[in-house]
Parts: structure tokens; C-alpha cells; sequence
């Protein structure tokens, strides 16, 4: 199987798929060299598997999710609100198993990725366990009173949110760094 990359964006595809233009920025053709693997086969399973890409998404849905309820309980019967607060409860125990995973993954992905621990793996690292100390006061408050505590569950889920989005940009200027 032969694969090229487009000098312009560095995307890689099989020759076979590729039509007169690259799919990712619109180049012709033209610009595509040949392209070799310079990483072990046993390193590109696991890159190729996508275990902490899937994964992130999970907190920071799991995080907007518990958001989104608590704004809403506030204006629902209260037939519905007992449904919410047990939703949100599950969430905020759900969401420390989910962040863990997803830092180990991250690890995980990060060293085998760039072969060490860099400067921006550091911060997100760092972030990520801002993300999960957070996510277990969330689930602390939860267990001792959600509606008593909700408030506070509601700050530190925005909290929760925007390291989410941080984490997001950083790892979006690592995604493609393989290092051979």
C-alpha cells in the first residue's frame, strides 16, 4: 500500500483514495509525495487505535451535561426536578472515573506519541489533574447534600468546563507530532 502525504497540510492518504485534490485543504494533486512510516508498527496500532481522543470527549460531555441540568432543575416541576438531581448525582459519580481514564489514556498516548513527557504534555497533565481534583470535589459535594451543595456543583462544572477546553487546544497542536 503505498501512501502519500500533501506537503502543504501534511496530510496523509492511500494513493488509491486520493482524487486531483487533497480532501483536507484542496491542493492538487501535484503537491503529494511519497510518504513511509518512520515509527514501529507496534507504536501505529496503538496511535491509530484512538483511545484518548475518544476518550476526552467524555468529561467535558459528562461536564456540560451536569451544567446544563443544574441550570435547568431550577425551572422544572419539581415532579421532574427528583429525575434530574438522580441524573446529575450518577454524573458527578461517573465523571472522576471518566477523567482518570482519560489521563492515563492521555499518558499513555502522550509517551508513545513523542516518546517522552514534554513541556505540553507537562501542562496537560498538570490541567488534567486540576480537571480531576475537581471532578472529586464534585462527586465529595454530591454525596454530602446535591441539593444543599448545587450551587457550588453548577461554579465548579464551568470550572471543570474550561479546563476541558484548555486541555482541547493544547492537544490540538499535538495530534499529529509523531515523533519517530
Amino acid at each position: 500500500m503505498v501512501m502519500l502525504k500533501c506537503q502543504v497540510c501534511g496530510y496523509i492518504i492511500n494513493e488509491r483514495k486520493l482524487k486531483d485534490v487533497c480532501p483536507a485543504c484542496g491542493s492538487k494533486r501535484e503537491v503529494f509525495e511519497l510518504y513511509e512510516e518512520k515509527i514501529s508498527n507496534k507504536r501505529l496500532k496503538l496511535l491509530e487505535a484512538h483511545i484518548h481522543p475518544l476518550f476526552v470527549h467524555f468529561p467535558v460531555a459528562i461536564t456540560l451535561i451536569i451544567l446544563i441540568l443544574s441550570i435547568l432543575q431550577f425551572f422544572i416541576a419539581s415532579n421532574l426536578r427528583n429525575a434530574i438531581l438522580n441524573t446529575i448525582y450518577i454524573l458527578c459519580l461517573l465523571l472522576p472515573i471518566f477523567v482518570l481514564m482519560t489521563i492515563l489514556f492521555g499518558i499513555l498516548d502522550g509517551k508513545t506519541r513523542l516518546k517522552a513527557i514534554t513541556p505540553l504534555l507537562k501542562q496537560k497533565i498538570i490541567l488534567g489533574s486540576v480537571f480531576l481534583i475537581l471532578s472529586i470535589i464534585i462527586l465529595v459535594l454530591a454525596i454530602i447534600s446535591l441539593e444543599v451543595l448545587l450551587l457550588l456543583i453548577l461554579f465548579l462544572s464551568v470550572v471543570c468546563f474550561i479546563c476541558g477546553g484548555l486541555l482541547s487546544k493544547i492537544g490540538g497542536t499535538l495530534i499529529c507530532i509523531i515523533k519517530p
